[in-house]
C-alpha cells in the first residue's frame, strides 16, 4: 500500500511539473527590488522605511488559473482587479519572481518513510526518483514562481500631513525642510498603508486568491533571496548571518541592506 502512494505521489508531482513547467522568456530586462528602493530599516510588522523617506509594505499573493475560469468569471476578476487599482491612492508595483522548485524536504521525507519500512527496494526506488526528478527540473529549467504587491507611500501621499502644491519641485523642498521621519509621519503612513492592504486582500480574495502580508522576517528572507539569486538556494539567510557573525565580520549589501553581528538586521 505505501508504495501504491508513493507511485500515485510521484505521477502526481510528474505530471503537474510537466504541464504547467515553463521557460524563462529571453530578452526581457530583469529587475529586482533593489532597483526600486534602498531599504533603511524593517519594523516587525514588516513596514519597510527606505533612504528617500518612503515607506512599504509587500503582501505575497498565490495565484489562480485564470484560463480555468468561464468567461463570465474573467470578466469578473477583471472588473475587480481595476476596481481596485483604482481605489488604492498611492504607487503600487507588482513582481514576479521565478525560482528553480526545491524538492529537497519532499524526498528527504520520502526517504525517511523508504528507511522506516526497512525496504532496500524502497529507498533505492526513492532515490532513483530523487535524481530523475531533479535532472528533469533542471534540463527543463522548471521554476516556481512567486507574485508580489508592493504598496506604496511616502510624505507626498500622506494626506492630511500638509498643504499639497502642484510643483514637485516645492514639494520636496518642504519636505526636507521637515522633520525627517517623525513618529507622526509613520504612523500615518502606517495606517495608509494598512488601509490600502485591507482593499487590496479584500479584492483578491473575493476573486479566490491567497493573499500573505508579509512581516519583518519575510520581508528580510525576500530582499536576501531577491538580491542574491546566485547562492541563496544554497545557503540560506539565517546560515549566512551566522557564518558572518562566528567570523566577527559585518554583513552587507544583501539587496542593498545592512545586516550586522548577531543577526541583527535594522
Amino acid at each position: 500500500m505505501t508504495d501504491y502512494l508513493l507511485v500515485a505521489g510521484l505521477v502526481a508531482v510528474y505530471l503537474w511539473l510537466h504541464f504547467s513547467g515553463k521557460r524563462k522568456k529571453k530578452g526581457l530586462k530583469k529587475t529586482k527590488a533593489a532597483d526600486w528602493f534602498t531599504v533603511k530599516k524593517v519594523d516587525s510588522d514588516g513596514l519597510i522605511y527606505t533612504e528617500d523617506d518612503r515607506y512599504f509594505y509587500m503582501i505575497e499573493v498565490l495565484p489562480i488559473s485564470f484560463v480555468l475560469k468561464s468567461t463570465i468569471e474573467q470578466k469578473i476578476i477583471w472588473s475587480t482587479f481595476r476596481d481596485f487599482i483604482n481605489a488604492i491612492p498611492h504607487p503600487l508595483r507588482f513582481k514576479t519572481e521565478s525560482h528553480p522548485y526545491k524538492l529537497e524536504d519532499y524526498f528527504e521525507e520520502l526517504a525517511a518513510e523508504a528507511t522506516d519500512t526497512g525496504d532496500v527496494n524502497n529507498i533505492e526506488y526513492v532515490e532513483e526518483q530523487r535524481l530523475m526528478f531533479t535532472a528533469y527540473l533542471e534540463r527543463n529549467q522548471i521554476s516556481d514562481r512567486y507574485y508580489y504587491v508592493f504598496l506604496e507611500t511616502d510624505n507626498r501621499y500622506l494626506n492630511d500631513m500638509e498643504a499639497e502644491f502642484s510643483n514637485p519641485l516645492l514639494n520636496d523642498i518642504l519636505r526636507k525642510n521637515s522633520a525627517k521621519n517623525s513618529s507622526q509621519d509613520i504612523d500615518t503612513a502606517r495606517q495608509e498603508l494598512t488601509n490600502s492592504t485591507r482593499i487590496c486582500e479584500g479584492a483578491l480574495r473575493s476573486i479566490g486568491m491567497s493573499t500573505n502580508l508579509m512581516d519583518r522576517k519575510e520581508v528580510l528572507k525576500y530582499l536576501y533571496r531577491s538580491g542574491n539569486r546566485e547562492i541563496s538556494s544554497l545557503i540560506t539567510l539565517e546560515e549566512m548571518i551566522n557564518r558572518t557573525a562566528e567570523e566577527n565580520e559585518t554583513l552587507h549589501s544583501f539587496s542593498k541592506m545592512h545586516y550586522t553581528k548577531g543577526a541583527s538586521a535594522q
